[in-house]
C-alpha cells in the first residue's frame, strides 16, 4: 500500500452500492486503475481498500504518504477547504462520467455515480492538507440511496464576495494618513513615555512612604527561678527465673536475669530434638508434673495446586466453516454436499441494485436456493450441485418463484478448490461475473 492505513472495519455493518449486480468496492482496482490514467488528480482523494482473506474486513490505505488529521480533529477552514474540494471532485466525476457514454464503459460509467457516496464525516480525513475518502461506495446500514454523495459534510461553502465597495471608501481619508505616517515614530512614543514614567515614579514614592517604621524592642531580663531538687523513687525489679526451654518447672541454676515477655502475635519457638536429646538427666521432668506433648513427627500434608471445582477455561469458539471441496471428485452428482450454506460479499438486485441475501440447502447436492430481497419479498427455487472437469457447479432448475407472485433470475455459482482448502466461488449472470464466498452459519 502507498501510505498508512486509515480505516479498518466489517463490512456487515454497511450496505455495499453499485449497479447490474456489481458492487463498487469489489471493481475499486478497476476504477482506481481508470482514474490514474485519465484523472490522477481525482484518484488521490479516494482511499485504496485491501479486503481481508474471508472477504468480511476492509483496510483503507492512503494513496500517498503524509500527516493524517481525522475529520473530526480537523478546524473549521480546514472542513471548509476540503468540502469544497470534494465538491469540486464530484462535479469533475460526474463530467468523466457523461463522456463515457453508452459505450463499452457503460457498466464503468453507472459504478462512477456511487464513488463519492461515504456512510458519514467520519469515514474522511486529511492526508497531508489533502482530504481523502473511506469505504467509497458504501450507506449506513439501511441509509437511504437517494441523499446527495456529500450530505454528510454539508453543502461547500460559498466563496466570500470581494469588498470592493468598501475598499473605496477610505480613499477621501489617504492624503491625511500620509501625513500621520510622515511623522518620526519615536515622538509619538514620547507621548506614553512620560505618563508612564511619573505613573512609576508615584508608585515608588507612595510604597516607600506606606513602609512601617517598626520601633525597637527594649531589652527585658528575666528573675531566675529556684527549682528544688526532687529525688525520685527507686523501683526494683523482682529477679525472676528463666524456665529451662521444653521442660517445665525446671530451671537454669544461677539464672537472675528478667526474661522479656513475647511481643502479641509472635509464634512460640518449639524445641528442637538435637536440643531436646542435650539435656542433663537432672532436669527430667519431676514427678506429678505432666509433660506437654510435642509435635507429631513426619512430612506436613501436602496443599492442593488449586481450589476444588475449578475449571480450565472454555476454548474460544471457531469461526464459520467455508466451503471446501474433496479432491479428485469424478464428474458427476456432488454427493458431498449437504446442509446449508449463506453466499456472502456484492450479490445485489440486478434491477434495483440492492443487497440480496441468498441461503442454500443441501442434501447430497440436492435442495433449494432462499432469497431475501430488500422490500421483504422471499423467493424460492430448485438447485443441484454437479462436478464438472474438477470445479463445482450450482445450477438453477428454474426461476425462482417470489412471494409477490413474481418471478427472479438466479446467479449460476461456480466454485474451484484452492490452496486455502477453501473454494474460491463466483456468481455468473451471463457474461457478468462476481466473486462470492460460501458460508455455513455459526451455532
Amino acid at each position: 500500500m502507498s501510505g498508512v492505513k486509515l480505516r479498518s472495519e466489517k463490512i456487515d455493518q454497511y450496505d455495499a452500492l453499485g449497479e447490474r449486480g456489481q458492487a463498487v468496492y469489489l471493481a475499486a482496482p478497476q476504477i482506481l486503475s481508470t482514474l490514474k490514467r485519465r484523472r490522477a488528480d481525482l484518484a488521490q482523494h479516494f482511499a485504496i481498500p485491501q479486503p481481508s482473506a474471508d472477504g468480511r474486513v476492509i483496510d483503507w490505505y492512503a494513496p500517498q504518504n503524509g500527516a493524517v488529521v481525522p475529520w473530526a480533529a480537523a478546524t473549521e477552514g480546514e472542513r471548509a477547504a476540503a468540502t469544497a474540494r470534494l465538491d469540486q471532485v464530484r462535479q469533475e466525476v460526474e463530467a468523466l462520467r457523461a463522456s463515457l457514454g453508452e459505450g463499452s464503459d457503460s457498466l464503468f460509467a453507472q459504478l462512477l455515480r456511487w464513488v463519492l457516496h461515504h456512510p458519514d464525516s467520519s469515514h474522511v480525513y486529511l492526508v497531508d492538507g489533502t482530504p481523502v475518502v473511506t469505504f467509497w461506495g458504501f450507506l449506513n446500514a439501511g441509509a437511504d440511496r437517494n441523499l446527495a454523495p456529500l450530505h454528510a459534510l454539508g453543502a461547500a461553502p460559498l466563496a466570500a464576495a470581494r469588498p470592493v465597495a468598501a475598499a473605496a471608501a477610505p480613499v477621501a481619508a489617504a492624503p491625511l494618513a500620509a501625513e500621520v505616517v510622515r511623522q518620526p515614530w519615536w515622538r509619538r512614543w514620547w507621548l506614553w513615555l512620560l505618563p508612564l514614567l511619573l505613573l512609576l515614579a508615584l508608585l515608588f514614592f507612595g510604597l516607600r512612604a506606606c513602609t512601617p517604621t517598626t520601633p525597637a524592642l527594649p531589652a527585658v531580663s528575666l528573675p531566675s527561678v529556684d527549682v528544688p531538687s526532687v529525688k525520685l523513687p527507686e523501683v526494683g525489679l523482682p529477679a525472676v527465673t528463666a524456665p529451662v526451654a521444653g521442660v517445665p518447672g525446671a530451671t537454669a541454676p544461677g539464672a537472675a536475669t528478667v526474661v522479656p515477655a513475647a511481643p502479641a502475635g509472635s509464634a512460640a519457638v518449639a524445641p528442637s530434638v538435637s536440643q531436646a536429646a542435650a539435656m542433663p538427666a537432672a532436669a527430667a521432668p519431676v514427678a506429678g508434673n505432666p509433660v506437654t506433648p510435642g509435635l507429631p513427627s513426619g512430612p506436613a500434608p501436602a496443599i492442593p495446586a488449586q481450589p476444588a471445582g475449578a475449571h480450565p477455561p472454555a476454548l474460544p469458539a471457531g469461526e464459520a466453516p467455508g466451503l471446501a471441496i474433496p479432491p479428485q471428485l469424478p464428474d458427476g452428482k456432488a454427493d458431498f454436499l449437504n446442509g446449508d450454506w449463506r453466499v456472502r460479499a456484492g450479490i445485489q438486485d440486478r434491477n434495483t441494485g440492492e443487497p440480496l441475501r441468498l441461503q442454500y440447502q443441501f442434501k447430497q447436492g440436492e435442495g433449494h436456493v432462499t432469497l431475501d430481497r430488500h422490500n421483504g419479498v422471499q423467493c424460492r427455487a430448485p438447485v443441484s450441485a454437479a462436478m464438472n472437469g474438477g470445479a463445482l457447479m450450482i445450477s438453477n432448475g428454474a426461476a425462482a418463484a417470489c412471494s409477490d407472485g413474481s418471478t427472479y433470475d438466479m446467479p449460476a455459482i461456480r466454485c474451484q478448490p484452492n490452496g486455502a482448502q477453501v473454494a474460491a466461488c463466483t456468481g455468473n449472470y451471463g457474461a457478468e461475473q462476481f466473486p462470492l464466498t460460501m458460508r455455513q452459519p455459526q451455532p
